[in-house]
């Protein structure tokens, strides 16, 4: 009866072991597929990295010619410098403050994740106005509009990251040596 019974349990097993290798077989040709396709995505991930890291070249190019050009951006640049602050990288603004003239975005001691964002807007824009009387200005992201505080002076108007180490000199360059002309 051992025996049988034994016999028995070894059939199920290897009944088992082939059902669950061939299931296996089938699932190794998808995974197959997909380390292939996840392969080729790969490939074009690191191509459009490559490709938006040469747009960002071009991008940062394009943004240090717009601040030398531009006074007050190459003023408040000049400022950080003389308070002993160093500028990392000049980028291209993300643009989301309505009725600019010119924005840039300033890497200011390395803090890439909190960039300074500075907006140049016509004279006679209304959110300008609204940022000189209320310290926020309005914005649009992906549709959605709303308003962010700020720190507004003559036509510019400065977008401050919270957690950013240097915060404290950024706000004093702006209220009292940055004159904006």
């Amino acid at each position: 009866m051992k025996k049988l019974l034994t016999l028995l349990m070894l059939l199920v097993f290897a009944v088992g072991m082939v059902a669950c290798s061939s299931d296996s077989d089938k699932k190794d040709d998808g995974d197959t597929g997909k380390q292939e396709e996840q392969q080729n995505g790969d490939d074009a991930e690191k191509a459009d990295e490559e490709a938006a890291d040469n747009n960002g070249e071009q991008a940062e190019g394009d943004a240090a010619e717009v601040a030398s050009e531009n006074k007050g951006f190459q003023e408040f640049i000049d400022l950080l410098k003389e308070k002993g602050l160093e500028v990392n990288g000049i980028q291209e603004g993300f643009g989301d403050v309505p009725d600019f003239k010119d924005n840039i975005n300033l890497v200011i001691s390395g803090e890439d994740m909190l960039p300074v964002e500075i907006y140049e807007l016509e004279a006679d824009s209304e959110n300008l106005k609204h940022a000189l009387d209320k310290g926020e200005v309005k914005v649009v992201f992906e549709g959605q509009e709303g308003y962010l505080p700020a720190t507004a002076k003559g036509n510019y108007v400065f977008l401050l990251a919270e957690g950013h180490p240097d915060i404290e000199t950024i706000e004093s360059i702006i209220e009292n040596d940055f004159t904006g002309e």
